[in-house]
């Protein structure tokens, strides 16, 4: 596999989207070398800068959108399972997302 340097001068803004759609999206990777390299290579007339910032603009804000509609479709169980699998096992409360610890009727 080639080092992410050389992926981003040839593929460029789908490279950018990616990498910034999973880093917004969860996957712990680095972001900022990313990005930097971009502005580099669009510094230096290897890519161009406004594709590059609206491919990692348009990534932030579709991960986000799936986030957002994961909560807004499922709320709770995303914030349960998340805890679960991902985060720690105390990081879910049992009232999460009930007012005041109440068991909800639906």
């Amino acid at each position: 596999m080639a080092p992410a340097p050389d992926l981003l001068a040839h593929y460029g803004a789908a490279v950018v989207f990616a990498w910034a759609f999973a880093v917004q999206a969860g996957l712990p990777a680095p972001a900022v070398p990313m990005l930097l390299g971009a502005g580099a290579l669009s510094g230096s007339g290897h890519m161009d800068l406004a594709v590059s910032i609206l491919a990692a603009m348009t990534a932030t804000l579709g991960a986000d959108v799936l986030w957002y509609s994961l909560g807004r479709s499922h709320g709770v169980r995303v914030f349960e399972i998340l805890c679960r699998d991902i985060l720690s096992s105390d990081c879910a409360p049992a009232h999460a997302g009930k007012p005041d610890g109440e068991a909800s009727s639906t």
